[in-house]
Parts: structure tokens; sequence; C-alpha cells
């Protein structure tokens, strides 16, 4: 069995898309997947499989919501090999963020420096962007554009639930 970090994009966002994590976890079991765990209401998923792919995930919603959001799947090992290439991990931990792309990050400088803050710093590697954002998310406005500035679609996680999950996942 493997251990998988499953991210979902887009659910119990200002009301929007809602989701029961008890009941998410109860219809992964059902579905046969083991060692189901969710961390807090944003889409974060752990579980063990023999194999595991996103539209895997997406049939699950296909079959109980009125929506699919956006599914990310990574092994434990390649979500570690995530956190490990963070290049602002001496920084607070909700300062820094992590954006997880479904294909390979292509930035638009020109829209990125439309709205990047002048403290504000990225840094890209493969199908990863990490931002460090010292005056906080909440009064960034590259966050509200992240997918056009990438050229794909995004998710972002704090590097405090970047951590949290890799414990969680940890635990088997």
């Amino acid at each position: 069995m493997q251990t998988y970090i499953v991210l979902l994009r887009g659910i119990n966002v200002g009301g929007n898309n809602k989701v029961v994590m008890k009941e998410l976890q109860k219809q992964l079991k059902n579905a046969g997947y083991e060692g189901v765990k969710t961390y807090i209401q944003s889409g974060n998923i752990i579980l063990e499989s023999d194999n595991l792919e996103e539209r895997d995930i997406s049939a699950i919603f296909g079959e109980y919501y009125e929506f699919i959001p956006d599914v990310l799947v990574f092994t434990r090992g390649e979500f570690l090999l995530c956190s490990q290439q963070n290049p602002f991990c001496d920084y607070p931990g909700n300062t820094v963020h992590f954006y997880f792309c479904k294909s390979k990050v292509e930035l638009n400088q020109d829209k990125i420096n439309a709205v990047k803050a002048s403290d504000e710093r990225i840094v890209v590697k493969d199908k990863m962007l990490y931002l460090h954002a010292p005056s906080g998310l909440a009064k960034s406005k590259f966050i509200k554009v992240v997918d056009a500035c990438v050229g794909t679609t995004a998710t972002g996680r704090n590097l405090n639930i970047v951590n949290k999950l890799l414990e969680l996942s940890n635990n088997g």
C-alpha cells in the first residue's frame, strides 16, 4: 500500500462547494481506501491505496456531489520532495505558500509584475510555485490571479498545512 496526499481545490470556500469532511471520509472508506484522514475543511486528504489517480477521487465526487473539484494527487514521497525543495523554509509558516499545479508552471511575468507586492518573492520548480508573502496572504493581489500567472490550475497551501499533512501521512 502506498500513502497518498490528495489536495482538492475550491471546496468549502465562501459557502460554495460544501463538503463535510466526515462524510467524505466515509465515502472514501466505502470506495475501498484505507487509513483515510482529512485535515481541516479546505480539502486535504491522506489515504492509502495500491494505486490512486485523480479520476478516482473525481468519480466519488461525481457520484455524491453536484460538483467535481480540481483534484491533485501526490504520493507521500512526491509531497515530501515539494516540501524539501521549499526555498523559504526559514520563514514563518503562515507567510510561505505552496502552489501545487496541474502541469508545469509557465510564468506570465507581465501579469505577475502587475500584481506582485514589492516584498513578495516567487520561486518556481517544475509544477510548484513557492510564494513568500511576509505582509500576509490577505493583502496579496497575486493570489487572486495565480492561475493566470502560472498558466495552469493551481491550489495553494501554507507551509504550516504542508507540514501537518506530512506529519499526518507519516503515521500511516
